[in-house]
């Protein structure tokens, strides 16, 4: 897995010691890996050679300062020219290089202005100062843990179980916030004393001290003193440049499309010379609605080609324990075929553009009446505990009772601490900062991977489009209000391909996206209720989505019998926590179409298979 690693100890470390921490990140031959050995600290690179192609680190003249860097930079044009006039030179292609001459001028408080997706290392002997930082969002998960006398840090946790002596002990706080969360917050893993460096972080290890502060905290301060056009106007110039700085390359790019708008817009935002150069991917089988309507925007919006990729059960069945190493079982294996299929993806593009979280903080997809109207923080805060993989009583069911007795409350102060956390005011805007911090901000691991076998970019992150959009009033937000605008001025080519939430264009008058929306809805409803009603023997086709877990276990056998092994075989360590009984309970109901019960299935299956590769060896 490609990203950033090191040791920083009070002792020489040894290049053997090292390269054992490398070895686990090495999936493909046509990794390339950048190092530097020298005394008390081992730092290195592992890239696809892709982005930032010359070797690092990047090193001062006076031998120094060493930084490396993985990912990109985008817009340093002004930072470059003012270096420059102060008597710096360096390779503007060379993130490592610019970094190098910020940091040499105004010390690590230039992290903090970055626009990008990256992580870098900045390793400082005048001070004895090592430095591990991120971008605004954290996209290029990395993960560090302290010893008695090092700094590790690696982006994979298998990497640092490997270090001599680490002791590989599973994180019982981890295992409750995987189930009740679906996710993980506050930096978990699976183990202990491995933490995941916090989104917008500034880690800083010296002596032996570490400290980690956060320099920058997405919240919204909406301005309504300004009309709903101007906002407009302005998303739809930030975001076009936010585009066409992301493409100012030679490489071979490609849009993830689905049948949403986020990355529809991205690739409505590309000029249309350029559009012709650029992919378009979508999982799914012809007859979905999602590759439908991608197809539909690949042909009107005149791009390259449209890759359909089938994300089928036998992938996801084939990959599946891979795919729990290559995520140390932090990303729920429902999406195994992720990794195959962009390994596919890479025989043809260098790049993918994703459409990164633009539908909840521009189009207001977390927000409701609900949310919008409650009273204050302790109303809001009941409402958005619902939002749950397994509830109280599911999770009570689940786990052993001695255990959820000592965990029990976790969920709700989980709850209530990231809410405190919350700087916005109004109820619209802290629950989606609230959505923000928590929810997406410990999602990246889905990238893992995709970032295995290409680069990824998320041009809806960009530093100057969020300072517009978290000026937006949250009713102008809620219910892709501004959203519809905002596309329809930007490409109304794409603003007249339906949107597959609501079946109907996305420029469609909003009583007329209710309309869909609750047409949608109803008819899902109605299958499942057909399902049940007929004793499972009236089984329709999921063509809504890339995937369809519940029609799976209850009519795939290859997948039926794949999960019932991982399901039904009880062993040592699981046994302290969830109870088989109930376990095979919820996979009988599911697999007589009596109840949907597959994500938390997938979670379970998930959770075994990481006891399996990790805590049960030699067993």
């Amino acid at each position: 897995m490609p990203g950033l690693l090191g040791i920083v100890s009070r002792k020489t470390v040894e290049e053997s010691t090292f390269d054992s921490m490398v070895r686990p990140l090495l999936y493909q031959e046509r990794y390339r890996v950048d190092k530097s050995v020298r005394g008390q600290s081992a730092l290195g690179r592992v890239h696809l050679g892709i982005y930032n192609l010359m070797p690092q680190p990047s090193v001062s003249s006076d031998g120094a300062i060493q930084v490396f860097i993985d990912g990109r930079i985008f817009g340093k044009e002004e930072d470059a020219e003012g270096l420059r006039k102060l008597g710096y030179q360096f390779n503007q292609s060379n993130d490592a290089e610019f970094c190098l001459s910020l940091y040499k001028e105004e010390g690590d408080r230039f992290i903090e202005r970055l626009n990008g997706n990256f992580t870098i290392c900045i390793d400082d002997r005048s001070n004895g100062r090592t430095i591990l930082a991120n971008d605004r969002f954290g996209f290029r998960v990395h993960y560090y843990a302290l010893t008695e006398d090092a700094l590790l840090f690696a982006p994979e946790p298998k990497s640092i179980l490997s270090y001599p002596g680490f002791e590989k002990r599973l994180d019982e706080d981890a295992l409750v916030q995987f189930f009740s969360l679906g996710e993980f917050w506050q930096g978990r893993t699976w183990f202990q004393g491995i933490s995941m460096l916090p989104p917008a972080s500034i880690l800083r290890y010296q002596r032996g001290e570490m400290t980690i502060e956060r320099y920058w905290r997405l919240s919204y301060s909406p301005d309504r003193t300004r009309t709903e056009r101007q906002f407009v106007d302005d998303l739809v110039k930030a975001f076009r440049k936010a585009v066409d700085i992301r493409l100012q390359d030679d490489l071979r790019h490609a849009v993830t499309l689905s049948g949403g708008l986020d990355s529809r817009s991205i690739a409505a935002a590309i000029v249309p010379q350029k559009r012709r150069r650029v992919i378009a991917c979508t999982f799914g089988k012809q007859e979905s609605d999602e590759v439908k309507i991608a197809a539909e925007a690949t042909e009107e919006l005149g791009m390259m080609k449209h890759l359909v990729l089938d994300s089928s059960p036998e992938l996801i069945i084939e990959n599946a324990e891979f795919d729990v190493n290559l995520t140390d079982g932090r990303l729920y294996l429902g999406l195994a075929f992720v990794y195959p299929i962009f390994n596919r993806i890479a025989s043809e593009a260098d790049v993918i553009f994703d459409g990164f979280a633009l539908d909840l903080t521009l189009g207001g997809s977390y927000l409701t009446k609900e949310k919008l109207g409650a009273k204050d923080k302790a109303d809001l805060l009941s409402i958005l505990s619902k939002k749950r993989r397994f509830t109280d009583s599911q999770l009570q069911a689940l786990l052993t009772d001695s255990f959820y007795e000592r965990v029990k409350d976790r969920p709700a102060e989980l709850f209530a601490q990231e809410l405190e956390d919350a700087v916005s005011v109004e109820p619209g805007n802290v629950s989606d900062e609230f959505a923000m911090n928590g929810h997406v901000a410990w999602m990246h691991i889905g990238d893992v991977a995709v970032r295995a076998n290409v680069e990824v970019s998320h041009p809806s992150s960009d530093n100057d489009l969020f300072e517009v959009i978290t000026k937006i009033p949250p009713e102008w937000r809620y219910n892709h209000r501004i959203y519809r605008k905002f596309l329809k001025q930007l490409s109304p080519e794409a603003a007249s391909i339906p949107y597959d939430r609501t079946m109907v264009r996305a420029d469609s008058p909003l009583f007329v996206w209710k309309l869909g929306q609750k047409y949608t809805r109803f008819k899902e409803f109605s299958k499942k209720r057909l399902q049940i009603l007929s004793g499972n023997r009236g089984i329709m086709k999921n063509k809504r989505s890339y995937v369809a877990f519940n029609e799976w276990f209850r009519t795939n056998r290859a997948w039926q019998a794949y999960f019932e092994k991982i399901l039904l075989e009880e062993d040592p360590v699981s046994s302290k926590y969830i109870k088989q009984d109930y376990v095979s309970k919820i996979l009988a109901e599911q697999e007589k179409g009596l109840h949907d019960h597959s994500l938390n299935l997938l979670y379970i299956a998930t959770f075994k298979l990481l006891i399996r590769k990790h805590f049960l060896e030699g067993r």
